[in-house]
């Protein structure tokens, strides 16, 4: 971080947390988290769209 007080830049808040181990963990951990939540879904709505397809559903 720069010398100076007052406020930061966004590039400098990013490059901060960038920086950060523990906030890179807790990113990878939701990024983990919305990819398992994002398949069950998709598991989740296939009979679904299955069956709108077979009723002639755009």
């Amino acid at each position: 971080m720069t010398a100076r007080r007052g406020a930061m830049t966004l590039a400098e808040a990013m490059a901060e947390l960038d920086a950060d181990p523990a906030f890179q963990a807790r990113r990878a951990a939701k990024d983990r988290d919305h990819a398992v939540l994002a398949e069950q879904r998709r598991r989740e709505q296939a009979p679904l769209l299955a069956d709108l397809a077979r009723a002639g559903a755009p």
